[in-house]
């Protein structure tokens, strides 16, 4: 907060995302949710209510973190995860606790190692199933009921499948006892 409130005494908060090639990993979680976008034109935020919302909208803010390798943006309300596709260095990402339930974006991240969507709204996984270099999943209480299309996922040390209404509880990969039920 004291960042945000030194922002905009300064009115600084419009330009303050605008030299980002140089973070490698960023933490946003549980309250740009609703952290309003105080500082920016009325033009510029139309009728965005948040900072989380207004950052989405921005297509070429998160294109600008060219350098990211972590982001965790858990607990923030988040259903379009369209924007994230951009990060192509990324190798940690934690979307737990939002309103996820399209995941076709993470497909082309394929730099992941460590994924984190438990707590959203997934019942198709198909995308994940391009993100070979995956060690750690964790897909805990979603919607999720067929986990085989994760096969081709053979670098998990570790998959977290708990709380999903699962047709059948078989590791989709070796050794099968990576798998958490």
């Amino acid at each position: 907060m004291k960042l945000y409130w030194y922002l905009k005494q300064k009115n600084y908060l419009k330009n303050a995302f605008t030299k980002l090639a140089a973070i490698i990993a960023l933490s946003l979680f549980e309250s740009i949710s609703s952290f309003p976008v105080y500082g920016i034109s009325q033009e510029e935020t139309g009728t965005t209510k948040s900072f989380a919302d207004w950052c989405f909208q921005k297509e070429n803010l998160l294109k600008e973190l060219i350098n990211l390798m972590e982001l965790s943006l858990s607990d923030n309300k988040i259903d379009n995860i369209t924007p994230i596709s951009f990060l192509k260095n990324i190798t940690i990402l934690n979307l737990c606790q939002n309103h996820i339930i399209d995941i076709q974006p993470l497909a082309f991240l394929t730099n992941l190692t460590i994924l984190n969507l438990c707590f959203n709204k997934i019942s198709d996984i198909a995308p994940l199933s391009s993100l070979t270099n995956l060690n750690i999943l964790t897909l805990t209480s979603n919607h999720i009921s067929e986990i085989t299309p994760l096969s081709s996922l053979t670098q998990l040390k570790l998959l977290v499948i708990k709380e999903n209404p699962l047709t059948n509880q078989i590791c989709p990969v070796k050794p099968g006892y990576i798998c958490v039920f």
